[in-house]
């Protein structure tokens, strides 16, 4: 049996039955609606589908199930995974079927209930009668697992997740499984690293900033690991461009790419992945304080490169840049950053799509595949050579939001800002903003998608 808990819903995966009374949840091709029976001799809840499912819907309907489970407060369900086959016969492979039917329903189960009480305990029991569908459905539920740990970490309000609880996060993540170590660097150890790009966002916070790195050795140390760069901000005020009132609220979500990161690290270590890979988390909080740094103040960070602050509420790149230089020292594969970078992707593309940026097309376009085969969609937008114009310093320098203010393009302001910390390695920037909280028609608990971990456990497993 393999069990992962959120909270009060169990995902069990099993070779025999579960206990007697459950509730089984079924498919049926004559029903167009969902038939609920909770009473008489059999309990159960048959699924219809009114429509024939797609590669883009039939994830919905997976989520469907545990969503409608979990409304009836029962306690206790059982699905026969090969009757839900012949529904997604058409889409998938069984072992395919199988990895991704596990995953949605863990996906659906999570609910954010750190602070709610009298909640139901529920159990569903996935049936497996063929074993060799059982590693399929196991898989499924740990990517799950880690993709749900990140949520809850997103979804905890910055007072009780600050920098110092990150990175005490990861370490306890971290512990006991094999190949992965966690360093966690302090302000004493930034500033003789120069990281001043992160001292100056987070220094001035009673809450000191942290830089996160988590390593996993799943080869030879002379292998080029793939490294992710997650956003750690644990709250953003917007800094001495204070944000207004209603613009602040969810920004406790603003460190949404460090906790991806840092959870897609440990699941591809679950899955003991022959790769070597990375997570850099440099984690801070944006407070408005007498110290806090200013529009007008230029910040010489660990690249070298002067950084000319206009606007103190895109620190979000600022503090990626250190890390990005740092992630030089790996001699890397790939570089991916993820950062709830800007409202501007929001508006680009709404709020079902990630944006990339890269300076590989294959790179783009592998993350776009596979963020369609993974319902984690991502889409590329341009880096053309003349957006560089718009962050050209009066001083010398890399502007951090467009030197004419102007707000026209402010995702791709952002990428090309990044793109200057690049230094020789093939590099994605994904600008999650837009799949940072999840929407009406989702079939999740509102509160942190975690997107796109999946894509990105896919991405390197698959390499």
């Amino acid at each position: 049996m393999f069990i992962v808990v959120w909270k009060h819903m169990t995902i069990t995966a099993t070779a025999s039955s579960s206990k007697k009374g459950s509730i089984i949840l079924a498919y049926s091709k004559d029903f167009s609606t969902d038939q609920i029976t909770l009473s008489g001799a059999q309990p159960s809840i048959i699924f219809g589908a009114k429509d024939t499912l797609t590669q883009y819907t039939s994830p919905l309907f997976m989520r469907k199930i545990a969503r409608v489970a979990r409304m009836t407060k029962q306690s206790t369900f059982e699905i026969v995974l090969a009757d839900w086959y012949e529904l997604f016969l058409s889409l998938y492979t069984k072992e395919m079927f199988a990895e991704k039917f596990a995953y949605e329903l863990a996906n659906a189960a999570y609910e954010f209930e750190k602070y709610k009480k009298d909640t139901v305990k529920q159990t569903v029991s996935i049936l497996v009668e063929d074993k060799a569908l059982l590693p399929h459905v196991k898989r499924g539920i740990l990517i799950a697992e880690e993709l749900n740990a990140a949520r809850e970490l997103v979804n905890i309000p910055g007072s009780h997740l600050t920098p110092e609880d990150l990175a005490r996060h990861a370490l306890l993540a971290a512990k006991g499984i094999a190949g992965v170590k966690v360093e966690v660097l302090d302000s004493k150890k930034m500033k003789t690293l120069n990281m001043n790009a992160i001292l100056a966002v987070g220094e001035i916070s009673p809450n000191k900033p942290k830089f996160i790195i988590v390593e996993y050795a799943g080869r030879k140390k002379n292998e080029k690991p793939y490294v992710f760069v997650g956003k750690g901000v644990t709250f953003d005020t917007g800094g001495s461009n204070l944000k207004p009132g209603d613009h602040m609220n969810g920004m406790h979500m603003d460190m949404a790419g460090g906790a991806i990161a840092i959870h897609t690290v440990i699941a591809l270590s679950k899955l003991k992945v022959k790769k070597n890979i990375i997570a850099l988390v440099p984690a801070v909080e944006n407070r408005v304080t007498g110290d806090s740094y200013l529009p007008g103040d230029v910040i010489v960070g660990m690249s070298g490169k002067p950084i000319e602050i206009l606007n103190t509420d895109a620190e979000g790149r600022v503090i990626l840049s250190d890390a990005l230089t740092y992630a030089k020292k790996y001699n890397p594969e790939v570089v991916i950053d993820l950062a709830t970078l800007t409202g501007a992707a929001v508006v680009a593309l709404g709020s079902r799509v990630s944006a990339i940026f890269s300076n590989n097309d294959t790179l783009a376009n592998e993350l776009k595949t596979i963020g369609e085969a993974t319902k984690n969609f991502m889409w590329p937008l341009p880096l053309y050579d003349e957006y560089k114009e718009d962050v050209k310093g009066d001083l010398g320098g890399i502007t951090n939001t467009h030197n004419k203010m102007k707000r026209d393009g402010g995702a791709i302001t952002g990428a090309v800002f990044l793109e200057h910390f690049v230094d020789g390695y093939t590099w994605a920037h994904i600008d999650i903003a837009p799949r940072m909280e999840s929407i009406a028609g989702d079939n999740l608990a509102s509160g942190a998608t975690a997107e796109p971990l999946y894509a990105l456990v896919s991405f390197v497993k698959n390499k």
